[in-house]
């Protein structure tokens, strides 16, 4: 009986857990899309750039 009691407080608190989790992992991956689309769309590559002048 105290089994089934635990089980449903135990989820909510996983729950509520995940919920504050993928919050702030959605913000990091977000950030991370938002700095590799800026990467992947600025005309303008300093790698590629020191690449061509050097060679």
């Amino acid at each position: 009986m105290r089994s089934s009691k635990r089980k449903p407080r135990e989820n909510r608190l996983m729950e509520l857990g995940e919920g504050i989790k993928t919050g702030i992992e959605a913000d990091i991956e977000y950030e991370a899309e938002v700095k590799q689309t800026i990467i992947e769309e600025s005309p303008i590559r300093p790698g590629l750039l020191k690449v061509d002048g050097s060679s």
